[in-house]
């Protein structure tokens, strides 16, 4: 991606009045510069050394609960001065992604209801919103980017549905062409059924705690799909 601001040039001409032993002499002299040029400066974002497209697509399936996952990315500015660096997350879309037309069990019976353990749960109802559980922590160039104001449910987690459609400033980025990383730490959480307002299980009993996130099982075989846009831009946050 190829983003250019003007930087302008200022000629100063010299005009110079002498006077010799007081008394005035119209001596003067003018410069003209002939062929002077104006040159736009340039920034020229490279994502893994190459001129990807702007928006950059992410794929998250097979996730395990509570396991942590790692992408990196790198970007420079080959051009010729510095700029600020920008993110947007955007298009989050969850989807059912088995492809033999049929689900697990345990994902039926976290969303249509059944037998966990030696209970009998009525389900959470069909649904896709993994996004809601996946947590997000972000780093660039070695540092982490403060992402608290995004904590829309104030549960101290960044999850990727609230990053969402948000302008995310990451740091300047000079026209050196060194790389530099975006780092993403990506991890679906363990949804306790509290979260849904329930209480079918002990969490106290050490025999029943462990089934106390099956709604966690709702995810299973789901896909979390979505674009990042990179932005390599003059203005100042």
């Amino acid at each position: 991606m190829l983003k250019s601001l003007l930087m302008s040039l200022l000629v100063v001409g010299a005009l110079t009045v002498a006077g010799v032993g007081g008394t005035l002499a119209d001596f003067s002299d003018s410069e003209e510069e002939i062929g002077d040029s104006l040159q736009a400066g340039s920034m020229d974002l490279k994502v893994n050394g190459a001129d990807d497209p702007d928006v950059l697509p992410f794929v998250i399936s097979t996730m395990i609960p509570e396991k942590l996952y790692d992408v990196t990315k790198m970007v420079s500015n080959d051009g010729t001065i510095d700029g600020f660096l920008y993110i947007h997350i955007k298009n989050v879309l969850c989807t059912e992604t088995d492809d033999k037309g049929f689900k697990p069990e345990p994902e039926i019976v976290a969303e249509q209801g059944g037998k966990i353990g030696q209970k009998i749960v009525d389900g959470l109802g069909e649904r896709c919103d993994m996004q809601k559980h996946i947590s997000v922590e972000l780093n660039y160039d070695g540092n982490p980017v403060d992402l608290s104001q995004y904590d829309a449910n104030g549960d101290g987690e960044i999850k990727l549905n609230e990053l969402e459609c948000f302008q995310i400033y990451l740091g300047q980025l000079e026209q050196c062409g060194a790389e530099h990383p975006i780092n993403f730490v990506f991890k679906l959480q363990d949804v306790p059924e509290s979260y849904y307002g329930l209480d079918y299980f002990d969490e106290t009993d050490p025999h029943e705690v462990k089934w106390d996130h099956w709604p966690t099982n709702c995810y299973m075989g789901d896909t979390v799909t979505f674009d990042m846009l990179v932005e390599l831009l003059q203005i100042d946050p």
